[in-house]
């Protein structure tokens, strides 16, 4: 089953017999993430029996399920209801992790490499790659 949501596809489908995965896009991007994170905490927040973990990734949401407990069909209707009612967005709290970073020397060895093969100097490289903020996707 296809779907569209916020501008973007999804589907429901079946991953063997006792999980769902709700596929997105197949991007990397913020805001596929996004729904992806906000969409496991709505199904894990609702706390449906029959439901015994929820696993998020890039793009996608797999929700291991009890089939003894509740029936596929009832499910993937339970999971698009869920995606229906959640807006991008909502998530609000964004934690900015410090992680120091050594340059040069044993620690990165072709640093100057990298800066000759660029026409930059190796202060010029190690700020392009340390001013921007990462988005860690998944741990």
């Amino acid at each position: 089953m296809r779907f569209s949501r916020w501008g973007t596809s999804y589907k429901i489908k079946p991953i063997g017999d006792s999980a769902i995965g709700i596929f997105f896009d197949e991007k990397i991007d913020e805001r596929v993430n996004d729904m992806v994170i906000e969409v496991s905490r709505r199904v894990e927040k609702r706390k449906t029996e029959g439901i015994i973990e929820v696993v998020p990734t890039y793009r996608t949401v797999c929700v291991y399920y009890n089939p003894l407990q509740i029936e596929y069909e009832r499910l993937v209707e339970t999971l698009r209801k869920i995606v229906s009612e959640t807006k991008v967005g909502e998530r609000k709290e964004r934690r900015v992790v410090k992680i120091p970073v050594a340059y040069g020397g044993d620690f990165g060895p072709d640093l100057k490499f990298v800066a000759e093969y660029n026409g930059l100097t190796e202060d010029d490289v190690i700020e392009i790659h340390s001013k921007p903020t990462y988005r860690v996707y998944m741990l």
